[in-house]
């Protein structure tokens, strides 16, 4: 799934899919792509990263890789980023 993202970045921007690793996980944020089936596709890995994250979120649902006590607070930010 991760592959398929990048395949479709570099087609669009005619960039190795290293490359376009290597642009996302040298910026200061931390990015992660969603798909309308609220669906983790692709994640950036930046070496100061805030989230830690590992291969094994891809697949799975965003709204289920959060502890309990922030759930409420995620799905708030969702709701507002869908809305956007």
């Amino acid at each position: 799934m991760k592959n398929c993202f990048l395949s479709t970045l570099k087609r669009i921007c005619n960039l190795s899919a290293e490359q376009i690793n290597l642009i996302f996980n040298h910026l200061t944020v931390d990015n992660t792509f969603v798909d309308k089936n609220n669906t983790i596709r692709f994640f950036s890995n930046p070496i100061h990263s805030i989230l830690p994250r590992t291969p094994a979120i891809i697949g799975r649902k965003f709204q289920f890789l959060h502890l309990h006590e922030s759930v409420h607070v995620i799905k708030e930010m969702w709701i507002h980023l869908k809305m956007a």
